[in-house]
């Protein structure tokens, strides 16, 4: 019995959480801002606790990107399973981009990602982070 419970937990983890999460992100985007992301990749260890993210871009109005990476990898810590905050031991952001753009109508292209303040839902979980590090880049 133990047996299958691991396969299922492994083959939930591998195959099934990263194409789950990538189907999200993409369709949250898409509901949310009406935009098309992109994201290439997504993995998940489900015994180690990693997720690593490649190849995202979420594109300004006018299609040019305004938001980047080529990748992103987080690990959790086991400590978090029993806690009730997010504790990430290690997030790692490789070659993060970003296009700020002030349009003729005096607003920031960044200010499209902001969200209406909901006030029904739930608090969000606290989270920590461990280490965080940011590898090459560049804002224009």
């Amino acid at each position: 019995m133990a047996a299958i419970v691991v396969a299922l937990y492994a083959a939930l983890g591998f195959w099934a959480a990263p194409a789950l999460i990538r189907t999200l992100v993409i369709g949250q985007v898409r509901t949310l801002y009406h935009r098309t992301a992109r994201l290439d990749a997504v993995r998940i260890n489900p015994f180690a606790l990693t997720l690593e993210a490649r190849g995202f871009s979420l594109p300004d109005a006018d299609g040019s990107p305004m938001i980047a990476f080529d990748s992103l990898a987080v690990r959790i810590a086991p400590r978090s399973l029993w806690r009730g905050e997010l504790t990430l031991q290690d997030v790692i952001l490789d070659a993060p981009r970003l296009r700020a753009v002030l349009r003729a109508d005096g607003h920031l292209n960044l200010a499209d990602l902001a969200l209406p303040t909901d006030t029904t839902s739930s608090r969000l979980p606290d989270v920590v982070v461990d280490h965080f590090a940011l590898r090459g880049g560049r804002v224009a």
